[in-house]
């Protein structure tokens, strides 16, 4: 299962009261951690998890640095699922991050423009 994820944390110690956090991720049973690991090597990425749960592996991927590494690679092959419009929603956010808007209030309540 592939997924982007973006959290929105209410933190107090943050400027704007909430934190963001963005992941990428896969989660797979265990048997095809052998692909997982292929998928790591190919995306070259710095910091990763890899997580085993019961009987599944999770692979994700937090950093913004790395993220962009992932993010470049769905523009140049493009989802052909429902997933790409959660990416294009993913991406917004990621350069919300970027652009530091997500630090106040106004940022954050932005509209996604789709």
């Amino acid at each position: 299962m592939l997924l982007f994820t973006a959290k929105l944390i209410i933190n107090s110690a943050h400027k704007s009261g909430y934190q963001i956090q963005l992941f990428y991720s896969i989660h797979v049973a265990n048997r095809f951690l052998l692909i997982i690991n292929k998928i790591k090597e190919f995306f070259g990425v710095v910091y990763f998890i890899i997580s085993k749960v019961k009987d599944s592996v999770y692979f994700e991927v937090t950093s913004l640095k790395d993220l962009k590494i992932i993010n470049d690679h769905f523009y140049n092959f493009p989802l052909n699922t429902s997933k790409l419009h959660k990416f294009y929603i993913f991406v917004y956010i990621y350069n919300m991050l970027l652009n530091k808007q997500h630090l106040n209030k106004s940022g954050l309540l932005k509209q996604y423009p789709w």
